[in-house]
């Protein structure tokens, strides 16, 4: 069975929105403990307590209001059936206990997604940056060998030679960076994005110019014959390719940090840098 921190984290990994309300404060005669926690969502109480009774029902109430505002919110409670003095911010509640608490509304709002094509040395560097940035990563590889080691939780078998896409939840607002291990998968991988008629909040593909103009000239001609594409698909000038800034240096962990800050600046809706596809 799950403890309630652990709940916590898998949400996060997830993006499943949430509202963690903590204890905050007590004073006087109170059903519950300092730092005492409860998990709410849009359904209700997940898991956790914060007492129970009539303090935990109208917490809940807030949860759910905080969660649909996305706004945290510190909140004091009245453990009495009496009305608060004047000026006294605290909510009435009805109960007899006689205290009072402070409840912290901390909202669980859904990360940024970065799926990362190829788990090699420009994305395990690339995944040691975005994470402290806040992103939740997701390493996607045919071979076996490279996800060895890797946490499951985010590391997705695709099949042999990218054939075809593993199921990758909400794509349309995921950062996308390809960097396989070869330039025909790189090109595999970037068609089958391009065919599900998804386009990611970014999408970035470790190459050189001249590598950029065989494969963006090579899927032109193919999405154009199919019956499928339309003018909007054929526009292919958004995908970041060569990916990142022009900051310099071409090790894995220089590569990676000019990746990291084209989607970082991306991420904020930051424009005006040069970039490597514009070159």
């Amino acid at each position: 069975m799950l403890d309630i921190h652990t709940e916590i984290l898998e949400r996060r990994r997830d993006g499943r929105p949430a509202v963690v309300v903590t204890v905050a404060a007590r004073e006087g005669s109170i059903p519950t403990q300092l730092q005492a926690k409860m998990l709410v969502d849009a359904g209700g109480l997940v898991m956790g307590t914060i007492g129970g009774g009539a303090i935990e029902h109208r917490a809940v109430a807030d949860a759910q209001a905080v969660l649909a505002s996305g706004q945290p919110l510190l909140k004091e409670y009245l453990l009495d059936d009496g009305e608060p003095r004047p000026g006294d911010p605290a909510e009435p509640t009805g109960m007899l206990c006689g205290g009072r608490v402070t409840l912290f509304f901390e909202v669980l709002a859904p990360v940024d997604r970065a799926c990362l094509f190829g788990a090699g040395h420009v994305n395990r560097a690339l995944a040691d940056i975005l994470t402290p940035l806040g992103f939740a990563v997701t390493f996607v590889d045919s071979r076996p060998g490279q996800l060895a080691g890797l946490d499951r939780s985010i590391a997705v078998a695709a099949p042999a030679d990218y054939a075809t896409l593993p199921e990758l939840a909400d794509l349309a607002a995921s950062f996308v960076v390809i960097a396989t291990h070869s330039h025909a998968a790189d090109e595999m991988v970037l068609e089958q994005i391009l065919r599900t008629g998804v386009r990611p909040r970014y999408l970035g593909v470790v190459a050189s110019r001249r590598k950029r103009e065989q494969i963006l000239g090579r899927l032109r001609t193919s999405l154009a014959s199919d019956a499928a594409a339309d003018d909007e698909e054929l526009d292919l000038g958004w995908i970041h390719m060569p990916v990142g800034l022009h900051l310099g240096g071409n090790t894995p962990a220089a590569v990676a940090l000019s990746i990291a800050a084209e989607m970082q600046a991306c991420r904020h809706g930051i424009e005006g840098h040069r970039h490597l596809r514009d070159r």
